[in-house]
């Protein structure tokens, strides 16, 4: 019994070769179910590393496609900042040549603003002698009228020869050069002087307080300076007359005119024809009487007449 279940426990393997010969093998079941597993082992190792390897392969072609993908992409990015830094160096040249441009151009506008600038302030130099000459010659001074009441701002210090101190002077002394009677009222000869004369009437001494100027009859008589009329008139002594009020406290008057050519209250300008030269009121014969006032008082007008040749005269002695 016990030899009947070893032998079903094993398997023979008989050989039988070309020539009769005949081997025989004895094998166990167990090591043939040993040998089985084994081998299937060994087929399962295989088969799960031919797929590993596949797996692989396609990984390691897929990590290759993205690893040349990426050396396209770093050159391509490489080249493009390469290209943006040039034309970022290339934008920034030339905005700096444009810059630069500019620079120049502003200095120059400057330079010619500081060369017109300088003539301007040349120029205000020589009015403002001028102006000032003028205002000697007539005996005027200029006084700007300023209050520290009701007043303020910012401390802003001036130069006595800023363009704007001596664009502030001519602008006060332009002021003052239209209020002041400068010039002929009309173009004749001086017959008779301010100050003592003989009279032309009675031939007693006398004090004429103005000009006697002698022209044709009807020749237009002109306002000397801008403003107002506070009289005109006639009367025994003054013939036909007009008073014309100023700024700076003066007051002309013109006599003896033949016709007076505007109303009280009027307004007038330098040049403007106010009446036309007569023989009216105590008068010898056709001639205006000029006279200035000035503050209440009456001024020598030969100098506000010929202020032309004053100033000619004082620059030849200066």
């Amino acid at each position: 019994m016990e030899a009947l279940e070893s032998m079903s426990n094993k398997l023979h393997i008989i050989l039988t070769g070309e020539q009769s010969d005949t081997r025989s093998f004895v094998v166990s079941k167990s090591a043939i179910k040993v040998g089985l597993l084994v081998s299937l082992a060994v087929a399962v190792v295989l088969i799960v590393s031919s797929v590993a390897g596949v797996h692989f392969v396609r990984e390691n072609g897929r990590i290759k496609t993205s690893v040349a993908r990426l050396s396209n992409e770093l050159r391509a990015s490489r080249v493009w900042n390469n290209e943006f830094k040039e034309r970022l160096t290339e934008e920034v040249s030339l905005r700096e040549a444009r810059r630069q441009d500019k620079l120049s151009e502003l200095i120059k506008q400057n330079s010619a603003k500081q060369a017109m600038l300088t003539k301007a302030l040349a120029d205000l130099k020589k009015k403002s002698r001028s102006i000032e000459s003028i205002l000697r010659v007539v005996g005027v001074k200029i006084k700007v009228k300023s209050s520290s009441r009701n007043s303020g701002g910012p401390f802003i210090p001036l130069s006595d020869n800023t363009y704007k101190d001596l664009s502030f002077k001519v602008d006060n002394y332009l002021d003052a050069i239209r209020a002041i009677p400068l010039g002929p009222p009309v173009w004749g000869t001086i017959t008779s002087k301010y100050g003592r004369r003989i009279d032309p009437i009675n031939n007693k001494p006398a004090f004429h307080s103005g000009l006697d100027i002698r022209q044709k009859r009807g020749t237009g008589v002109m306002c000397t300076a801008a403003g107002v009329v506070v009289a005109q008139g006639f009367s025994r002594g003054n013939g036909n007359y007009v008073f014309v009020k100023h700024a700076m406290n003066f007051e002309t008057k013109y006599l003896h005119m033949e016709k007076t050519l505007v109303k009280k209250g009027q307004k007038v300008k330098r040049g403007q024809v106010i009446g036309l030269l007569g023989n009216t009121g105590r008068s010898t014969g056709p001639h205006l009487h000029y006279e200035i006032v000035y503050k209440g008082r009456t001024v020598n007008p030969l100098k506000f007449v010929r202020i032309a040749r004053y100033i000619s005269k004082r620059s030849g002695r200066s």
